[in-house]
């Protein structure tokens, strides 16, 4: 397995490279690691609360949170010779009276999304942005806004034409 790895312009003058997978560790977090499928690999992930979420890491010993997830699963899915960063979207979230992880949203289809991913906003008003294949091939940002709901459950509303699988808890 190989890693593109892309840079900024401003950090590097490379713009991608390649990494053998073998000299590369993910180190998921903690909190979210148990949730990794075989076939489902995390390759990015977003703290959406509190003041790590900008980093996207997380002090040892901080509080549990929630999360956005960019997972790739094991198939090829390369269009015009070029795969995909990610593959499916999930968000979860910490409650704090049950004490775990519950899952509040996932794509169900399947899409086609190049890193990186962005949380936008600050307190209640946040959203993260990624980007994703539209119909005719074109790579555009779409928006999934968070809001809490009348029992401070973290919910997601996802763009309109994004297939999606919404948990039902209660």
């Amino acid at each position: 397995m190989w890693y593109l790895i892309r840079l900024d312009p401003s950090v590097s003058p490379a713009p991608a490279g390649w990494l053998f997978g073998r000299q590369v560790e993910l180190q998921v977090p903690t909190d979210i690691q148990f949730y990794q499928e075989n076939n489902r690999k995390f390759v990015a992930w977003q703290r959406l609360d509190s003041e790590t979420a900008d980093k996207g890491t997380v002090a040892k010993g901080s509080t549990p949170g929630n999360w956005a997830v960019l997972n790739r699963s094991n198939l090829v899915k390369a269009i015009d010779g070029v795969e995909p960063d990610f593959d499916g979207i999930v968000v979860y979230a910490f409650d704090k009276y049950d004490q775990n992880y519950y899952m509040v949203w996932r794509t169900s289809g399947e899409v086609w999304g190049q890193l990186p991913m962005r949380i936008e906003g600050s307190g209640e008003s946040k959203s993260f942005i990624v980007r994703l294949r539209g119909p005719d091939g074109a790579m555009v940002d779409k928006r999934f806004a968070l809001l809490k709901d009348k029992g401070g459950r973290l919910r997601v509303t996802p763009p309109e034409d994004i297939t999606q699988f919404q948990t039902a808890r209660r």
